[in-house]
């Protein structure tokens, strides 16, 4: 019944804005830049946008904290954000390189999820209703028809679940419903960092493997899990961080198995720390304790030390409700090791 509920969700905002919108830019300590947005979307907020992308030292994150705007020019400048790789955050410019909590009402949500990772400051506010226009017309079923496929396909593409649809229409009229960090992180309408991770098992060149990988701001991890002598698993961590990547290969000397929190040396490397393309690489062969805790985990990593086991780079794959997974694959080998 999503269309019935969706007849008023056309263009106009359910609560008025104070003025349009102000884009303005800053050049962080670190050389990346943010971009703050404020006041009312609309096509020329994309257009300033999208001119301060081009004026950008590098990539950063855009802050919003507006009551919303314009449907159509909401996605759009969602879009564009989606594009440019820059990340998204609810926030207000303070001096020095501060920030301080803000708001993201109405298509203002739709904006802030252009954002390749998304993230919320503490004190700040997502919230989200149902559009509509005053006036109705022998049309409205047909504008209403269309405005929903393109939302859901939008959240769609976004990677945020259609679920924020739902609670966009369920919304009385004129009510803005400001959402709890628990459902903000259940629709992935904010992944801080974190794009969703993906097991599946794969083959190639003969050769069968259970892969879990996720990318983060951090760079991609990748788990490859393989079958070795006598029903053993064999545990391969590969690892693009980017521009570290280099430093990685040559300062390695210790590693570490990742089980949530937890940083378990691991004694029994099989094949030391590489470049293969664009990834380093490491491989162990998991003993029955470590095999235990990749199982039980609910996030599985590695990480590469120097000297200084205090000091890492690495990942964390998130693998919550796939312990049957883990374990019927560790079956799987030792069934090939008889």
């Amino acid at each position: 019944m999503r269309l019935l509920s969706f007849l008023a969700l056309i263009v106009a905002c359910s609560s008025p804005v104070a003025s349009l919108a102000e884009v303005t830019s800053r050049v962080t300590a670190g050389g990346s830049t943010d971009i703050f947005i404020t006041g009312e979307i609309t096509g020329d907020t994309t257009a300033q946008t999208k001119q301060a992308f081009r004026l950008a030292s590098g990539r950063g994150t855009v802050f919003f904290d507006t009551n919303g705007g314009d449907l159509v020019d909401g996605i759009e400048l969602g879009r564009e954000i989606r594009r440019s790789g820059f990340s998204t955050d609810v926030g207000r410019r303070t001096s020095g390189n501060g920030i301080a909590p803000g708001i993201c009402h109405s298509v203002c949500t739709l904006s802030y999820a252009g954002g390749y990772y998304r993230y919320l400051q503490q004190g700040s506010q997502l919230g989200v209703h149902r559009f509509y226009r005053n006036s109705t017309g022998s049309q409205d079923l047909d504008v209403g028809q269309v405005m929903s496929a393109a939302i859901t396909a939008y959240l769609e593409e976004m990677g945020v679940s259609t679920d924020l649809f739902d609670i966009m229409v369920k919304a009385g009229r004129g009510q803005m419903l400001i959402l709890n960090r628990e459902q903000i992180q259940a629709l992935r309408l904010a992944n801080f960092g974190f794009q969703q991770s993906l097991w599946k098992i794969e083959g190639t060149q003969g050769q069968v493997y259970l892969k879990g990988e996720q990318e983060s701001f951090n760079g991609l991890g990748k788990l490859l899990m393989t079958c070795a002598p006598q029903g053993r698993v064999k545990v391969s961590a590969l690892y693009n961080a980017g521009n570290s990547n280099r430093a990685i290969a040559s300062e390695a000397r210790q590693y570490s198995l990742r089980l949530n929190d937890r940083f378990l040396p691991i004694s029994g490397m099989v094949e030391g720390t590489k470049q293969s393309g664009n990834f380093v690489l490491a491989s162990f062969i998991a003993t029955p304790d470590e095999m235990a805790g990749i199982r039980s985990a609910s996030q599985v990593g590695f990480a590469f030390h120097g000297q200084d086991m205090n000091k890492f780079h690495g990942f964390l794959v998130e693998k919550r409700g796939l312990d049957d997974l883990i374990g019927s694959w560790e079956q799987h080998c030792r069934s090939m090791g008889r």
